[in-house]
Order: C-alpha cells, then sequence, then structure tokens
C-alpha cells in the first residue's frame, strides 16, 4: 500500500466551508476543481502557472511544489508562538510515534494550534 493513500491533511474550518462549497458547485464532477470545459478533466490553469514559474531562471530543476508548502508555513509561523515541533509535525517531517499514531486514530487535534494560526496569519 503507497505510504500517503489515505493521508490526511489539517485545514483551517473556513477553508473547509470554501471547500465544500465549491463542491456544491459542480456536484455531477468527481473533481472539485474541473475544466469549465469538460467537467472530467481537471483545470489546467494552475498547472500551466506552476510551470512557468519552474521555467524562470534561478528555479531548480528538482523545485517541487511540496518544497514550497514547507517553505511558506515554515516562514508563517516562526515567531508566531507556535512550537517548532508542532510545525514539523504539520509539514509532515517524522516525529514521535505515539504522538503520530493518537493523530492518526482522530483521538486528538495536536495540529488545530497551528491550522488556526496559519489561517489567522491568513486571514481567512
Amino acid at each position: 500500500l503507497y505510504e500517503y493513500a489515505y493521508r490526511s491533511v489539517p485545514i483551517h474550518s473556513r477553508v473547509a466551508d470554501m471547500v465544500q462549497a465549491q463542491r456544491l458547485r459542480w456536484p455531477e464532477s468527481r473533481l472539485l476543481f474541473p475544466s469549465h470545459t469538460d467537467q472530467t478533466q481537471p483545470r489546467d490553469n494552475f498547472r500551466k502557472g506552476l510551470e512557468r514559474f519552474k521555467a524562470l531562471p534561478g528555479v531548480p530543476a528538482y523545485f517541487q511544489l511540496y518544497d514550497l508548502k514547507r517553505i511558506a508555513i515554515s516562514l508563517m509561523l516562526t515567531g508566531q508562538g507556535v512550537s517548532h515541533e508542532a510545525i514539523s509535525h504539520y509539514v509532515d517531517h517524522k516525529g514521535n510515534l505515539e504522538t503520530t499514531m493518537i493523530y492518526d486514530l482522530g483521538l486528538v487535534d495536536p495540529l488545530g494550534p497551528v491550522t488556526q494560526k496559519l489561517g489567522d496569519l491568513l486571514g481567512i
């Protein structure tokens, strides 16, 4: 089984509301953001923009969107009262097995403070 086949991602409650509203816009599509011309196909505007960014001088060939996520979260949360351990867990660094198991079982939400602070900083 692929390691990330059933991965959950913590999101701010306002973001969850936006995702649910978007889902209602395209109820017949299996995609959250389908193409306006063919709802069986994904939108390509984001992919095209990302490809233009990756083609810029100075962007390394090995750049991945995943790298941008880690950089952005670290920059936004460092110095904002969120512990380095919480940030590391949020960006999916390997951590304490006990904490990981609690999170995976959904018994507690150790990422709630991180998600809330990130939402506050983004103004959502």
